[in-house]
């Protein structure tokens, strides 16, 4: 990474190796666990595997700020009967961390305090199913349910149905 002068010593306060982006669009999230906030945060990237290096979207978040407050558990209900559930893990690996990040990161945006939400997600239920339509929700028992046809479907690169996480 190319220092263009904002800081000449950096403090190191989290290292990975081997760090891998299964699939195109897909997030990951890191918990910085540092008593200090920086102004600025620089990302070293080598590429192990040929002459480009290609990164999808990264967020990071302090693991004591107070939105940490929100800490699902998740129940994966797996009821597909073709097959295909494994789909689910392989193009979100992380699920339970993906997750967890988006409901803090929406309730961040709504509340200024999460003491504030009347309904702080304790469990999250994840249903996967055969048939039916692509995808449900029900937000007053913390359910989402997946169609595993429609992530095999979605999974085939040759497929030319939208990628879930672009519909959205």
């Amino acid at each position: 990474m190319v220092d263009l002068g904002i800081c000449s010593n950096w403090t190191e306060i989290d290292s990975k190796d081997n760090e891998v982006f299964f699939k195109r669009h897909q997030k990951i999230h890191y918990f910085l666990d540092s008593n200090t906030a920086y102004q600025y945060y620089r990302l070293e990237l080598q590429n192990n595997s040929g002459d480009k290096l290609q990164v999808g979207e990264v967020t990071l978040s302090s693991t004591k700020d107070k939105w940490h407050a929100i800490d699902p558990i998740y129940v994966l209900n797996d009821i597909d009967t073709a097959d295909n559930s494994h789909l689910f893990e392989e193009a979100l690996p992380n699920y339970q961390q993906e997750i967890t990040a988006i409901a803090r990161d929406v309730a961040s945006k709504l509340f200024n305090d999460p003491k504030e939400l009347t309904n702080n997600p304790k469990k999250i239920d994840i249903g996967l199913h055969t048939p039916g339509d692509v995808a449900g929700t029900d937000s007053q028992r913390g359910y989402v349910d997946f169609s595993s046809t429609h992530l095999r479907d979605t999974y085939n690169v040759t497929s030319t149905i939208q990628p879930l996480r672009m519909m959205l």
